[in-house]
């Protein structure tokens, strides 16, 4: 059985509803990946923790005492006991309700209860100390993985993706907004990672009772908010040089950006208060700028499952639209079950009140109860009701509309596309998982002719 093409192009659906299939995504997609896990904001503080899961394994993201982070399987050493129940907390040690091994919040084994009867010569505390994993944070933004023989985090998501990802969450102090929202989805993790690489053909007809209640953003009104004294709009026929792009990068990530079709006097960062722009200024190079500036929308997904959504919406009641920024995990459960974690990220010196009506317009919009959700969510779990029968799942997706030429004057890492109606974005998705599974084994039909400049394309 093939699974599809090598170039992306053709996904068969065994690939995702079948239960062998999902056992090998364990080894060599999530087991072979850096996986983000959790927020610097989440443990501010020595003795902060947050337990979280990696996969099937569930650990505990902690901040010692000296203020370092760690990564620690939720186990105990001695009998595999889990150690912490909670969600989140403060303390200085986690202890075995077995038989009361005692772990600091740096995971060394601190207290062995009746040792010197146990161990009368005695026992290496140091090497019974909590399994770690590696860690490595960017813009506050936890990652970490158990495999010892993949590189660091900037060789696998590769420097690209890192620059991407620092025109979003890195162009300020962030912070996440209180605890993760979470729901269980029928649908395989996959038709939420490839929706948000930049599905921008579903918006017209999924999102269309949306779209007229007048949720999403107003082009004319967010222009009007942005002018004053200083912000001058020098072209109003919205002659601007970029406006809508597909950006594909290497190692499968993808992203779908929408920019004010206007130019001003000045940078300009739509939906937030203006006494922040100074810090995205300073802290954005000015190629990143070109990405960042007149944003209204961003959606990404970085592989495997790290989803980010920036998006300028209406909040109501007069207030002036505001960019809401969800970053989630698609969780894999099963074949055809899916743990959806999804946080609301706004930047630390915002005004309470712009965090608040972030709030409001989060959970009317991309928060696991809101309009966006109920749609996207509908169509995930129709079509894993469709497809997980033997006729369905010897079907295949097709991802073979070709992409136009890729732009070559902008200054951004990977391949950029005008316009949105393309499939090169799931192609490369597709491409890195297909690379990962021919290596456990899998079978897959070669690639017919590809362009894109390295993008897989099936044109």
């Amino acid at each position: 059985m093939k699974l599809g093409t090598t170039d992306g192009s053709i996904v068969n659906r065994h690939s995702f509803f079948d239960d062998e299939v999902f056992a090998k995504e364990a080894e060599v997609v999530f087991g072979l990946s850096w996986i983000f896990l959790a927020h610097e904001s989440e443990i501010a503080a020595p003795g902060d923790y947050v337990t979280r899961l990696m996969g099937d394994n569930e650990v505990i993201v902690s901040r010692a005492e000296d203020g370092t982070v760690h990564v620690m399987l939720n186990s105990c050493m001695h009998r595999g006991v889990k150690l912490c129940a909670a969600d989140m907390g403060n303390t200085s040690h986690f202890r075995c309700g077995y038989h009361g091994w005692t772990y600091g919040n740096d995971g060394r084994l601190r207290g062995v209860p009746q040792a010197p009867v146990l161990y009368p010569e005695g026992i290496d505390r140091k090497s019974r100390g909590l399994k770690e994993a590696r860690t490595d944070i960017r813009y506050g933004l936890i990652f970490a993985t158990f495999n010892g023989e993949i590189g660091d985090l900037e060789a696998e998501y590769g420097a690209e993706a890192l620059w991407h990802l620092q025109t979003l969450v890195g162009k300020a102090e962030y912070e996440f907004y209180g605890p993760p929202v979470r729901a269980v989805g029928e649908f395989n993790w996959k038709s939420g990672a490839e929706n948000w690489t930049g599905d921008g053909y579903h918006g017209e007809v999924t999102h269309r009772t949306v779209l007229g209640v007048g949720l999403v953003f107003d082009t004319e009104s967010i222009v009007e908010d942005l002018i004053d004294d200083d912000v001058v709009l020098t072209a109003p026929d919205g002659n601007a040089s970029t406006s809508q792009n597909q950006v594909t990068l290497p190692k499968g990530s993808a992203l779908h950006n929408v920019q004010l079709p206007h130019s001003f006097n000045q940078p300009v960062f739509p939906g937030y208060e203006k006494h922040l722009w100074p810090e995205f200024l300073a802290n954005l190079t000015d190629e990143q700028l070109t990405v960042a500036d007149r944003r209204v929308a961003v959606v990404g997904t970085f592989f495997p499952n790290l989803g980010i959504v920036e998006d300028v919406l209406t909040v109501g009641d007069g207030v002036p639209p505001v960019n809401v920024m969800n970053l989630r995990l698609w969780r894999p459960v099963s074949s055809g079950e899916t743990e959806i974690w999804s946080w609301l990220v706004v930047p630390k010196r915002a005004s309470q009140q712009w965090k608040e009506n972030a709030q409001r317009a989060f959970a009317r919009s991309f928060n696991l109860g809101g309009m966006l959700e109920l749609d996207d969510f509908h169509n995930w779990n129709s079509n894993a009701q469709a497809n997980q029968g033997p006729v369905g799942m010897s079907l295949n997706n097709d991802y073979t509309a070709p992409a136009v030429e890729p732009r070559t004057d902008l200054p951004w890492p990977g391949s950029i596309y005008d316009g949105f109606l393309h499939d090169v974005e799931f192609r490369t998705f597709y491409t890195e998982w297909a690379a990962r599974m021919k290596n456990a084994g899998a079978e897959f039909a070669e690639a017919e002719a590809s362009s894109d400049e390295g993008d897989p394309s099936h044109e």
